[in-house]
C-alpha cells in the first residue's frame, strides 16, 4: 500500500514475468515436426505396450509404467504430458564476487516428445522467471504457482487448439507431471519440510531417529492423502493440477541434488556445494577425520587424473584434487571422477598382499558405490537393476556403517534408498533429472542482461533482468525453430552457417550419395593396400552384402564391386561425440566396440577410418586395433574381474595384429585408459587398465 495525493494505491511489491501458456502452447502444435513426433509417440505407444514389469528394459520414461498410466487416460495422440521444473540460479552467475542474487526458473518440457527434440529450447516453455533478488519462500511460492494452475486448468479435459495438421483445431488435454526440482524447490513448491524436520523425507514416513535403518520394508510410503495428512495443508503440486482420479499413486517428486549419492542428471552448470541451499551439506569438522588418503595415495589419484585417456567431450577434473586452489568441483566433475577415473587408480591402493582387511572392506565398499552409481546415471533401466541400486546401495551403507559407527547418517542418505522403486516407476532417471534444467540455468545467466538489478531504495528491489532473460531466451528459441524445422527454404542451410561444426557427421549407418558425387569422392581417395581390401572384402562378404573383387576380371552385369579406393577422414562425429584416428587423438580414438564377425564385445583403438560409396550410399568404416589381453592368471592377480561394478579390466598395453573393421553402430563408447608400468599387481609387463562406464546405458543408431 502507497500512500498518495489521491489516497491509498496498491503497487506491487515486485514483478512476476511469465508468458502466455496458450500462445506457447499453439505455437508449439503449428509445427510439423512436433504434430509428427506427438503422432509418432501415440502409433508407438499403441503397438509397443510396456512390459517393463516382465523385465524388458525402459531407455525413456515413455518406456516406464507411470508414463502408461498417465498416457493411457485419455486415447489421443494430443493428450499432453509435461515436466514441470523449478530451480534457482545467481543471474550475475558464481565468478562475480560481492553480487548474489536468486531468479528461479519455472519451465515445462513436453515428455510426449522424443529426447533428442524433448529438451531444445524452442520445444520448451519457460512459464516465468521468478523476480530477484531473493527466491521465494514456502508460503510466496504458491503465489507464482497461480498462473501455472489456472492456465493448465482449462486443459484438464480438453480445450481446442489449432495444430499443423488441424488447422482448424482439435481437442487437447494436458498434464502436469511429475515436478523436477532439488531438495529446496520440492519442500517450497510439494509442501513437504526440510530435512532438519522430525518427518524429513518426502516419499516415506520415516523420522530422523530411523534414518539408519536399512530395511525398506519398514519404510511406509506416502500417498496424496497421507502428503495431505502429514504436511497439514494442501500445496499447489502437480498433482493438484491433474484430475481427482490422477493415476500417479504417490509424488512423483525427484531430487536429483548432487549431494545426494549417487547423482542422476548432472550439468556443467550445476552448483554443487551452494551454502546457501537449505539441501547443502556442510563437509565434516572433526579434529580427525574419519578416513583420509595418504599423501602417496593421493598423488597416485592425481597421477591418474592427470594421464588418463579421455575423450574431448569429457572435461578433464582438477589434477590438483583435494587442494582447495582448484574450487569446487561440478557435478560432471563428481561422476567423471567415480565412474570413469576412481575405478581404476582406488583398487590399486586397497588391493594387494600387503594391505589390511580394513582396505580390503573399504574396497568392497567402494565397489558397492561405483556399482550403484553406474546404475542410477545410466539411461536404461529395468525391474533387475533397480533391484541390482537397491541391493548394492544398502550394502554400501552397511559397509559405512560397519566401517565408521561413530559416523551419522544424512537425510541424503536416506534419500537415495528411494532410487530403487523411482526407476520402476519412471524408467532411467537422467531422462527426467535436473540436467536439462540446469543446461537452461545456464543459458540464463549468459543472457546479456548488462547486470541490470533496480533499486527502489524506498519501497522495494524490483528488477527487469528476468524479463530481459525471458525475452531473449524466447527470442532465441523462435528462431531455432525456424531454422532447425526446416520448413522453410535455405533455412537448414542458414543453421548450418550460423552454428558451423567441423568434421563430418555421420548419424546414420549410411548416407545416400549420387553417382557423380560417388564418382568424385573415389577420383580424390587414396588407394588401399592389398590387406585393408581383403580385409574390408571379406567384412562385407560375411556380414550378408555380396561384393566381387575389383580385379576378378570380367565381371558379370550388374555386378556389385568393391571399388580400391577409400577417402580416409581424421574424425567422425557423431552428435556430441567425436571418433578419431589412434594418430589424430588418442582419447577420442580409445573404444569400446562390438565385433559382429566373432559376436565379442572388446575395447581397443581406431587405427584408421574409411569412407567409401557403395550401392548409392557412403559407408563408414572404423578400421580397430583390439588391446591384447592377459592370460586368467595374470587377470586373476587384479581385482577387477572380481569386482564387475567397476566396469574395469586390466590388459597388456601392446595391441593385436589382427585388423578388425566395424562401423558406426559397433562403437559403443569411449573408454578411459591408464597405463600402469611392469609390477602393478605383481604383474611383470606394462599394461593398462580401461573403463567402459562413459557411456551410460545409451542407445545409438
Amino acid at each position: 500500500m502507497k500512500n498518495m495525493q489521491q489516497g491509498p494505491k496498491w503497487t506491487p511489491r515486485c514483478m512476476f514475468t511469465t508468458q502466455s501458456f496458450d500462445s506457447w502452447l499453439e505455437f508449439f502444435l503449428s509445427r510439423k515436426v512436433i504434430e509428427d513426433s506427438l503422432q509418432a509417440t501415440w502409433t508407438r505407444h499403441r503397438t509397443a505396450r510396456c512390459s517393463a514389469a516382465f523385465g524388458s528394459e525402459m531407455h525413456d520414461v515413455q518406456d516406464s509404467p507411470a508414463w502408461q498410466r498417465l498416457y493411457d487416460t485419455v486415447p489421443s495422440a494430443h493428450h499432453l504430458i509435461f515436466a514441470i521444473y523449478v530451480d534457482w540460479f545467481n543471474p550475475y552467475t558464481n565468478k562475480i564476487a560481492g553480487k548474489k542474487a536468486s531468479s528461479g526458473t519455472i519451465m515445462l518440457y513436453c515428455l510426449n516428445l522424443p529426447p533428442h527434440l524433448r529438451y531444445r529450447p524452442e520445444n520448451t516453455f519457460i512459464v516465468g522467471i521468478t523476480p530477484s533478488p531473493h527466491a521465494p519462500n514456502p508460503t510466496t511460492i504458491s503465489h507464482l504457482l497461480d498462473p501455472i494452475v489456472e492456465s493448465l486448468a482449462k486443459y484438464n479435459i480438453s480445450f481446442s487448439v489449432p495444430t499443423f495438421g488441424n488447422p482448424a483445431g482439435v481437442p487437447i488435454t494436458v498434464k502436469a507431471v511429475p515436478l523436477i526440482a532439488d531438495l529446496e524447490a520440492n519442500n517450497k513448491v510439494s509442501g513437504f519440510l526440510a530435512h532438519s524436520a522430525i518427518m524429513y523425507c518426502s516419499f516415506c514416513l520415516s523420522t530422523q531417529d530411523q534414518i539408519e535403518d536399512l530395511n525398506l520394508q519398514s519404510f511406509q510410503i506416502r500417498n496424496g492423502q497421507t502428503a495431505v495428512e502429514y504436511t497439514g495443508h494442501t500445496t499447489l503440486t502437480p498433482t493438484i493440477m491433474l484430475p481427482p482420479d490422477s493415476p500417479t499413486p504417490s509424488p512423483a517428486t525427484l531430487d536429483t541434488s548432487p549431494s545426494t549419492t549417487p547423482t542422476q542428471g548432472l550439468s556443467p552448470d550445476m552448483d554443487v556445494d551452494d551454502h546457501n541451499d537449505p539441501d547443502f551439506i556442510p563437509p565434516l569438522s572433526l579434529d580427525s577425520p574419519p578416513f583420509d588418503f595418504s599423501e602417496p595415495q593421493l598423488l597416485s589419484i592425481r597421477d591418474c587424473i592427470q594421464h588418463v585417456t579421455l575423450p574431448t567431450w569429457v572435461q578433464r577434473p582438477p589434477t590438483n584434487l583435494g587442494d582447495p586452489s582448484h574450487g569446487k568441483l561440478k557435478a560432471h566433475e563428481y561422476l567423471t571422477l567415480f565412474t570413469a577415473i576412481f575405478p581404476i587408480i582406488i583398487p590399486e591402493l586397497w588391493h594387494g598382499p600387503d594391505t589390511s582387511d580394513t582396505d580390503h572392506e573399504h574396497l568392497k565398499c567402494f565397489h558397492h558405490l561405483v556399482s550403484a552409481t553406474n546404475i542410477i546415471a545410466s539411461f536404461t533401466t529395468s525391474f533387475s537393476r533397480a533391484d541390482d541400486y537397491t541391493h548394492n546401495y544398502i550394502a554400501y551403507r552397511a559397509l559405512i556403517q560397519q566401517l565408521y559407527p561413530h559416523f551419522s547418517s544424512k537425510p541424503n542418505h536416506h534419500y537415495a534408498m528411494h532410487n530403487g522403486d523411482l526407476m520402476k516407476r519412471w524408467g532411467p532417471l537422467p531422462c527426467i533429472s535436473e540436467f536439462f534444467g540446469e543446461r537452461v540455468n545456464g543459458m540464463l545467466q549468459g543472457t546479456n542482461t548488462n547486470q541490470r538489478l533496480k533499486i527502489c531504495l524506498i519501497w522495494c528491489m524490483i528488477g527487469d533482468m528476468d524479463l530481459t532473460m525471458l525475452r531473449q531466451h524466447s527470442r532465441r528459441a523462435r528462431l531455432e525453430a525456424l531454422l532447425y524445422d526446416g520448413t522453410k527454404p535455405g533455412t537448414k542451410e542458414l543453421a548450418s552457417v550460423l552454428n558451423p561444426s567441423p568434421g563430418i557427421h555421420v548419424q546414420d549407418q549410411s548416407s545416400a550419395v549420387s553417382p557423380t558425387d560417388a564418382a568424385e569422392i573415389l577420383a580424390r581417395a587414396p588407394e588401399l593396400d592389398e590387406e585393408e581390401y581383403s580385409a574390408l572384402l571379406q567384412y562385407l562378404q560375411n556380414t550378408g552384402h555380396i561384393f566381387r573383387h575389383w580385379s576378378d576380371l570380367p565381371h558379370p552385369q550388374n555386378a556389385a564391386i568393391l571399388p580400391p579406393r577409400a577417402s580416409k577422414p581424421l574424425q567422425i562425429h557423431r552428435g556430441e561425440h567425436t571418433f578419431s584416428c589412434q594418430k589424430s587423438h588418442q582419447g577420442n580414438s580409445s573404444i569400446y566396440f562390438y565385433n559382429p564377425l566373432v559376436d565379442s564385445h572388446a575395447t581397443g583403438f581406431i587405427e584408421s577410418i574409411w569412407q567409401i560409396p557403395l550401392q548409392g550410399t557412403l559407408r563408414t568404416f572404423f578400421i580397430v586395433r583390439q588391446h591384447q589381453p592377459l592370460s586368467p592368471q595374470e587377470e586373476e592377480q587384479a581385482p577387477f574381474i572380481n569386482f564387475p561394478g567397476f566396469r574395469a579390466r586390466i590388459l597388456d598395453s601392446q595391441l593385436t595384429d589382427e585388423l578388425i573393421i566395424i562401423e558406426l553402430t559397433h562403437i559403443l563408447t569411449h573408454i578411459t585408459i591408464y597405463k600402469r608400468p611392469p609390477g602393478t599387481y605383481g604383474i611383470n609387463r606394462e599394461t593398462i587398465v580401461v573403463c567402459s562406464a562413459l557411456d551410460r546405458g545409451r542407445r545409438h543408431s
